[in-house]
């Protein structure tokens, strides 16, 4: 019961005084674990994943979301040594172990890393590091002791994933063809066990498997196994080593990505280097593409701003000291393919030479975005919704607006488009003024999500803006439903009058005569409550109008 002893054992409870201590020649030498190269092979297997469990997501088991196809795999580790790798219970105060607060367990958090290597030895976002229950489940001389209230591995004993639990794969949906190297470790950090003991050697605690992948007509990925798999060798001429280089191609460099300064730091002067750069249009570098997407956004801003987050404790899991999201882990990038957020135009104010503009993200919180206007030259911009009130950098030359919030603190749910920025502008340059594009979009989960733009452009002329001119009355506006349609301008003049949603689509259409002291009613009681559009088109007149519906 002494843990001094080299005989001690985690599990007795009363003691037998037959304790042996370094000296005695008889003490154990210590663990010795492997991976069973065999078990991994024989396993290989394509399969299907629905991506839309956020928890895989966070825990790096998937890189996306929708059906991925995944390679699944059994790991098997033994502990041929002559004592027990002993883990301990998952608690707080066992370094060893962290808390992922989505599935609600605990992950021994040195225990296996999955990667998968191109024919150049480079690691690709597919990997990740797993490490749930370690225990005894197979024995072939030992006596099995351990389970996932006290984990560990017995000597002669051996812990198995197998194929078909989850996150025993790796998820190759967007992998291209090509030849590549699956590479399982154990214990790759070279801890010892909490009892302090190290394992006799760590050359054995790898196995590799050569693949090659091949995708049909339909883009569907199937793989062949390689014969003569000659093992990874790192930048650094290790086997297997995990030596890479940095950003800028240095092994083991010390160049950071994200770092933009380059004073070894991520910092909040980076974001807001990141916000100026992106917004002049400035180039893609090595260093600062932190998504790997070779495109220069307010995505990149939003990674290292998290990474920031995490790095300093405010960006923290609950129940956790630690979490097992990849905030830091460059290149990487998430799509939400379930998230979109919608921008589009509100209304145009020329007397005080501003443009609101309204935000629709019914699926996510937004905590960036980033888009670009045409035809006016922007003067500064602002927000209109309480509570948020992120760094906004825009550019004049450009017309490029980026927006992200530093302190996680993002825009709620939008159900209905409502106003979400002001644009104040000096000159107008085209009778045109348009939201010309949206180049990326972020959720609270610093993912990207899908993006849309509705009421993308609207007309002004002179200095009259259309929006609010007069020329057509709605009465009341805004509505609970029922309103009327009426000018004083046309005199039996036959007009097409259609209504349009926040996202652009036509909600109601017809052909009426309106003249002076006749109008038309409408009904939209049946639609949600919102900002429309009403548009009036006759010979001689094309107006836009703007209705609210309470």
């Amino acid at each position: 019961m002494d843990p001094a002893a080299c005989n001690f054992n985690p599990m007795a409870t009363i003691s037998n005084g037959g304790c042996i201590y370094p000296g005695d020649p008889n003490c154990n030498s210590g663990p010795d674990l492997i991976v069973d190269g065999n078990a991994l092979v024989s396993s290989l297997s394509m399969g299907v994943v629905n991506g839309n469990d956020v928890c895989l997501i966070g825990e790096g088991c998937l890189s996306g979301y929708g059906a991925r196809n995944v390679i699944n795999f059994t790991t098997r580790i033994a502990n041929i040594g002559d004592a027990d790798y002993y883990i301990g219970s998952p608690t707080t105060g066992n370094t060893q172990f962290v808390f992922d607060q989505c599935h609600g367990h605990w992950h021994y958090a040195g225990y296996a890393m999955y990667n998968i290597y191109d024919s150049l030895g480079v690691p690709l976002q597919a990997g990740f590091k797993n490490g749930f229950c370690v225990m005894d489940l197979q024995c072939f001389g030992g006596t099995a002791k351990y389970g996932c209230g006290d984990m560990g591995i017995s000597a002669g004993c051996a812990d198995i994933y197998g194929a078909g639990l989850a996150c025993q794969w790796l998820d190759i949906t967007s992998v291209p063809a090509g030849r590549y190297t699956l590479v399982v470790r154990v214990n790759w950090d070279e801890d010892p066990d909490v009892l302090g003991r190290q394992e006799q050697r760590f050359d054995n605690n790898v196995a590799a498997v050569c693949i090659n992948i091949t995708r049909d007509t339909a883009n569907i990925p199937s793989f062949t196994v390689l014969p003569n798999c000659q093992p990874i060798v790192d930048c650094a001429g290790d086997t297997f080593g995990l030596a890479l280089n940095d950003c800028m191609g240095n092994c083991n460099g010390s160049r950071v990505s994200g770092d933009l300064n380059i004073d070894s730091l991520r910092d909040d002067i980076d974001v807001d280097q990141y916000l100026v750069d992106i917004t002049a249009l400035n180039a893609v570098m090595p260093c600062n593409d932190v998504n790997g997407d070779n495109a220069l956004t307010v995505t990149d801003a939003a990674l290292v701003s998290g990474c920031i987050r995490e790095t300093n404790g405010s960006h923290v899991h609950q129940g956790a000291t630690q979490n097992t999201h990849r905030h830091c882990e460059f290149p990487f990038n998430i799509v939400n393919t379930n998230d979109t957020v919608h921008l589009g135009i509100g209304m145009v104010n020329q007397t005080l030479n501003y443009i609101d503009l309204n935000m629709l993200n019914p699926d996510c919180r937004l905590l960036a975005l980033d888009f670009t206007m045409s035809g006016v030259v922007i003067d500064s911009v602002v927000s209109l919704v309480g509570g948020f009130d992120p760094l906004i950098e825009w550019n004049t030359g450009t017309g490029r607006i980026a927006l992200l919030d530093t302190a996680e603190v993002s825009l709620n749910k939008q159900l209905t488009a409502m106003p979400f920025v002001r644009v104040y502008f000096s000159t107008l340059t085209s009778t045109t003024v348009c939201v010309a594009s949206i180049n990326a979009a972020v959720n609270a989960d610093y993912e990207e999500t899908l993006k849309s733009i509705f009421n993308g452009c609207v007309t002004v002329t002179g200095i009259n803006i259309l929006y609010q001119s007069g020329l057509v009355k709605i009465v009341p506006n805004p509505s609970e439903g029922v309103f009327a349609i009426s000018t004083d301008v046309l005199n039996g003049e036959s007009a097409n009058i259609s209504i349009l949603d926040a996202m652009g689509r036509v909600i109601y259409s017809s052909k009426e005569v309106l003249s002076a002291g006749k109008g038309i009613s409408v009904d939209l009681s049946k639609h949600p409550k919102g900002v429309y559009l009403v548009r009036v088109l006759t010979g001689q007149l094309e107006v836009t109008e703007r209705l609210v519906k309470l």
